[in-house]
């Protein structure tokens, strides 16, 4: 604790659960960061989910502790400084006592880096890029800040006075942090221009471009044997009812009895805030408790049953009402933890995420790749590939992206079109046509080349499929 300026306590604002910074520091121990608490209170007011303003402010909480370090190696706080380290950021994120910059080597000596992906770094940048943006905004907060306590107002000086830079750096400074950085001087950024200069070296990646390759979809083969492999009915019933239904898991988790129709065999998804009687809906629990329900924004409460997965939740699900569920609880959640508790409010990575990859190692053994865990999100992008490209029908295999819209509640095509998996095989399919005239030099059909193409196909699939069965034997 000695290296960190801050550490995060739990707050409440206006019936949202949210996040306080507290100095750590002897010399302003307990003295709240009042810029902190005017962004976080700015978050939700404009609606932001509990979730994601947690996720904020422990981010922009993290970047404040790599800040005030950086001040101190670089021995003193201005617009410069302030840059430098913005610009260093990234490189501590990711390389830490192997970056190419001094300063950053030093500050992970002092405060160790946590060495996340180049990815996940680039969205670490997201939420302190927002809070730069309010900085402005704060200024009559601080003034008011400054008459109840001194102690505070220094300290928000200090944090913030590296941080009021202009948008465009001077040429000569921003040679400087380009080579603080480790950055190629003259690179241009692809960014909007309503982004500060001082992140114009992140590339933030538009995510609906990313397509869902094998590494992100569950083996539709091994679903069954993941689901069998639960160690609890409750777990069996979950994770089948998100293979069978496409829900996300805070979707999934915050299913209700009354959403399960036991006689029609069907599970509605409803957003906590469209409940036509939500006080009998959510009858025991607070205000906090309800304002921390998540919804991504699912835009249908119909769900279609995959199978055998849909099968296997309601036989699940009677087995785990009969021997596991807690009928004398206060709520109407469907999953809950040993203690009778709503299963979306436990800690998601030991208590629903930990089983899940255990028993997903178990199944996939050998195919388990290398440094890649599945987590739950995944039966999700299985459900998708199904209907995208296997799913046989009157008028031939796979879904529209329109159709796959209504079945899984994504809000933009472009969230559907990363699910094309088959639609690159298809194409190189059609250009076989052309490639193996041009290479061969054979005058051939248009069937012959399809048939050819496709038949390189099917001895590649039956070849693997052999290939399966002498390891399981």
């Amino acid at each position: 604790m000695n290296n960190l300026y801050f550490k995060t306590i739990p707050y409440v604002y206006h019936g949202v659960p949210g996040l306080r910074l507290i100095s750590v520091k002897e010399d302003s121990y307990g003295v709240e960061c009042i810029p902190f608490r005017l962004f976080v209170e700015e978050l939700i007011d404009n609606g932001m989910s509990s979730k994601s303003v947690i996720t904020y402010g422990r981010e922009v909480g993290s970047f404040f502790n790599y800040l005030m370090v950086g001040y101190e190696v670089l021995g003193s706080s201005s617009p410069a400084e302030g840059a430098i380290l913005c610009r260093s950021w990234k490189s501590y994120l990711t390389r830490g006592r192997n970056s190419a910059s001094d300063t950053v080597v030093e500050i992970d000596r002092i405060l160790p880096s946590p060495y996340i992906s180049e990815s996940s770094a680039d969205l670490y940048h997201v939420p302190v890029q927002a809070f730069i943006k309010l900085i402005p905004d704060f200024a009559e907060d601080m003034e008011i800040a400054a008459a109840l306590n001194k102690e505070s107002y220094t300290l928000d000086n200090r944090l913030l006075i590296g941080l009021k830079f202009k948008k465009k750096l001077m040429s000569e400074k921003r040679q400087d942090v380009l080579g603080e950085s480790g950055f190629r001087k003259g690179r241009k950024s692809k960014l909007k221009k309503t982004r500060t200069e001082v992140f114009g070296h992140i590339n933030y990646k538009n995510q609906s471009y990313d397509l869902i390759d094998t590494t992100k979809y569950f083996p539709l083969n091994k679903i069954s044997g993941l689901i069998s492999n639960a160690t609890s009915y409750r777990n069996a019933a979950l994770w089948a009812l998100m293979s069978a239904t496409s829900l996300r898991g805070s979707e999934a988790l915050q299913v209700l009895w009354e959403d399960i129709d036991l006689i029609k065999r069907e599970v509605y998804a409803v957003d906590p805030a469209l409940r036509s009687n939500p006080h009998r809906s959510y009858a025991g629990l607070n205000e906090v408790e309800i304002n921390s329900l998540s919804w991504k924004g699912r835009r249908t409460k119909y769900t279609l049953l995959l199978e055998p997965y849909g099968r296997l939740f309601f036989h699940y699900l009677a087995l785990y009402a009969r021997h596991e569920y807690k009928a004398n609880v206060h709520h109407n959640f469907v999953f809950q933890t040993g203690a009778g508790a709503p299963l979306c409010f436990s800690d998601y990575g030991s208590v629903i995420l930990r089983p899940f990859q255990i028993a997903a190692k178990l199944v996939l053994k050998d195919e388990y790749p290398t440094g890649k865990k599945f987590g739950l999100h995944s039966l999700r992008h299985s459900y998708c590939i199904f209907f995208k490209n296997f799913v046989r029908h009157t008028e031939g295999i796979g879904l529209s992206d329109h159709e796959i819209m209504l079945l899984t509640g994504h809000a933009t095509l472009d969230s559907v079109r990363r699910y094309a998996k088959i639609d690159r095989s298809m194409l190189e399919a059609k250009l076989a046509v052309s490639f193996m005239d041009r290479y061969e030099g054979e005058e051939e059909s248009y069937e012959e080349h399809l048939l050819n193409f496709h038949q390189g196909q099917i001895d590649a699939i039956r070849e693997k499929l052999n290939s399966d069965s002498v390891e399981s034997a």
